[in-house]
Parts: structure tokens; sequence; C-alpha cells
């Protein structure tokens, strides 16, 4: 049983890594070696990111990189085996108490930031809660769709190698098949995810943010997730407006972003009629 579990859940490309970066300072909150665990949206069959295959391949990748840059043999030791849990086998709760050291961190918040998990269902959530959580806190941040939407875009490209990472703006055929891919769309699908959100977890275990106030005021944001979370004030070092995983600059041409437009006109009313929606917000 995890005592206090705090997780972000996306939405993606809306500062959750940034967000990520100054929590993780925070004593009160530990997070595991690896960011993005994943551990709920894989054990709850809505993706298979911990596959035996790819956990392998994480941990051979992570422990060369760190061998290659010199790490000490005790903090090598100590990573192998957390490494050597995290490859093992099965997946359940007991094994994410493991890797997230839950009884060690009882006092506190053991955290995960995976923006996968805001496709589990209310009765996923409701299970978590039931067998596996005595206190949960749930955090969403909402950006403008259409910017999210580009800079995923982006961002897929960059990390995919694409031919068409340094010039994203080039190739509107492919923009609209890559777009409309369900794995994709569903990450712009907001109004389905608080849904799901909202049928599984009680007001005081979901906390909904946007990008938009959070890049503008991000010392009032991070207070505001402190008094969420009921853990002390803390002074976060590191410049708090810095940008991360950045990508292509170039603007979204103008006959694609009227494209997009009328694509998530539906998701923009299905907000509204939740009652989310941002002044900044071109859509």
């Amino acid at each position: 049983m995890i005592n206090n579990l705090f997780l972000s859940v996306g939405a993606m490309k809306s500062g959750t890594t940034w967000l990520y970066d100054k929590l993780k300072q925070h004593p009160q909150i530990h997070f595991s070696r690896e960011k993005e665990i994943h551990f709920l949206a894989h054990y709850y069959g809505h993706t298979e990111i911990l596959s035996s295959d790819k956990r392998r391949h994480r941990a051979q990748a992570a422990l060369e990189r760190l061998s290659n840059n010199g790490i000490s043999p005790a903090n090598l030791e100590r990573t192998t085996t957390w490494y050597n849990i995290y490859t093992s086998d099965p997946i359940n709760f007991k094994w994410f108490e493991l890797i997230t050291d839950a009884q060690k961190n009882a006092a506190g918040y053991v955290s995960d930031f995976s923006n996968l998990n805001c496709h589990l269902s209310g009765e996923n959530w409701l299970e978590v809660k039931k067998e596996s959580v005595n206190t949960l806190k749930v955090l969403y941040i909402l950006r403008d769709p259409m910017a999210r939407i580009w800079s995923h875009y982006k961002f897929h490209l960059k990390f995919s190698r694409n031919r068409l990472a340094d010039c994203p703006s080039q190739d509107y055929e492919h923009f609209k098949i890559l777009i409309d891919k369900p794995w994709f769309w569903r990450n712009s699908c907001y109004s389905h995810s608080i849904a799901n959100l909202k049928s599984g977890l009680d007001d005081n275990e979901l906390k909904i943010i946007y990008f938009e106030d959070m890049i503008k005021d991000p010392d009032t944001t991070i207070k505001s997730i402190e008094d969420y979370l009921g853990i002390d004030r803390f002074r976060y070092s590191g410049d708090l407006q810095s940008a991360k995983n950045k990508s292509s600059p170039d603007k979204i041409p103008k006959e694609w972003e009227t494209y997009l437009s009328a694509k998530i006109e539906d998701e923009i009313l299905a907000l509204r009629k939740l009652g989310y929606h941002h002044y900044e917000w071109k859509t």
C-alpha cells in the first residue's frame, strides 16, 4: 500500500517536464530514477510501454550512459540495483512500490509524472484508491489545444528523427495524416480525460490548472500545488521561467491553423460545457 501518491497526468507538451524539474527538488516529494514510469497506464492496459523488452532496452541504455559519464562505483551499484527491480516481473503495485521506494518515503509523497495516465477510466481510478493508495493527488495541466497540438507535432518529428524535424511547416499532408492518428489525437481530447478523472476522483483529489497561468506566474502556480499537496514551502533553484524540451521555433502556417481550428471545434465546445477554457486560447 502506498501512503501518499502524487501524479501529474498531462497534458503532453503542457509544461510537465518543467514542473517536474522544479518539484523534484522538494524534500517531501520523491521521484524514481525514471521521470515517467507510466505504471498505471501499462497496468490497466492503455499501453504496452513497460513490456519486458522496452524495460531492458531502457535499463541498458541508462547504465551505459552513466558508465560513460564516469559515475562513481557506489552510485553505479545503487543504480544497477534499481534497474534490476525495474526490469523484474510481474508488473504490479508491489513492483511500483519498490521502484518508488514507497515505504521509505511514506511520510511524504511518491510521485510519477506520466502523460499517459490521463487515459485511465473512472473505474481504474476508483480501483487505485480502493486497493493500493491511502492518499491520492492528481494534477492535470491544460494548454491551448491548437498550440499544444502544434508543439506535440514538432516534438514528435524531433523525437522520431523525422526528415521534417528542422522544417516542420513544409509538408501539409504529413501534418494532417499524423495528427489524425488515434494515438496522437487522443492526447488532445481534454474533455474525455477530464470526464474520466472526475468520475473516479473526488474534488480534493484532482487539481486542474492552465499552462498559460503557469508560464505567466510560475511562483504562484508552484505555491498553489504545494498547498494542494499540503506540503511545506520550498525555495527552488534554477530559472523558473526556463522552458524544457524545446523544438523548432517554426509557427504553424495559416492554412494549417484554419484546418486544425475546424478539427478541434467540437472539443472546444465540449470543454466549455465542462467549464474549462482560458481567455488566452486562440481557439
